[in-house]
């Protein structure tokens, strides 16, 4: 998912997502018991379609990571001196580049600014007298690549998160909206977009609402 905003001044940031978790926070297995039911092959299989959707929907409306991934954040023009980055937990930042005007790339040293993990969201802060290149150019001129997830397990994860995954998978599951023969599509636009009422009611407390 790329994500657009304005500072409401020319700045302007996106990030996305470009290393998905390696493992899902849940199991078919998980979802078959919330169900009651005895998953066959065909189950399994449409489930496996159905969880990284609801993992997905849940975690946009936490603003958060679950399993760790890798994100890259790209800023227009200069960046303040404190960078609020998307996707809580922040776990750690891999690099950070600038770009000049002649779109030279340049790794910042990381002993002008320090990683900040213990906020919600993650911030990236530079040191003391510290300050961004001049001459950059205006678009793309900072990028920042950084991990966030609470670890790369689903046992990593706050057990009510998990169930609120479950909750929303076994929701879709049970909720098609059709097949196209060989994967699962259950969700219209607009319902991919919010968990339902029972995961929300967990999944409030776990909100970011800064970014």
């Amino acid at each position: 998912m790329l994500s657009t905003i304005s500072t409401g001044q020319q700045e302007s940031f996106d990030w996305i997502v470009t290393t998905q978790p390696a493992a899902e926070p849940i199991t078919a297995a998980l979802v078959a018991a919330q169900l009651r039911v005895t998953a066959s092959d065909d189950d399994t299989r449409i489930l496996s379609y159905l969880i990284p959707a609801a993992r997905s929907i849940c975690e946009a409306y936490t603003n958060r990571a679950f399993i760790d991934q890798t994100i890259t954040y790209i800023y227009d023009g200069t960046p303040p001196s404190v960078i609020e980055l998307p996707r809580a937990p922040l776990s750690s930042v891999t690099s950070i580049t600038t770009y000049a005007e002649d779109d030279t790339a340049t790794v910042f040293a990381t002993s002008k600014y320090t990683v900040d993990t213990q906020v919600e969201p993650g911030r990236v802060f530079l040191t003391q007298d510290a300050t961004w290149p001049d001459g950059m150019r205006t678009y793309n001129s900072v990028k920042i690549i950084y991990v966030a997830g609470y670890g790369t397990a689903g046992t990593d994860v706050p057990s009510d998160i998990l169930q609120a995954i479950i909750l929303q998978t076994a929701y879709m599951y049970e909720n098609p909206l059709g097949l196209d023969g060989k994967e699962a599509s259950f969700v219209d636009s607009a319902r991919s977009m919010t968990p339902i009422h029972d995961a929300q009611m967990i999944l409030n407390r776990y909100k970011v609402w800064n970014i």
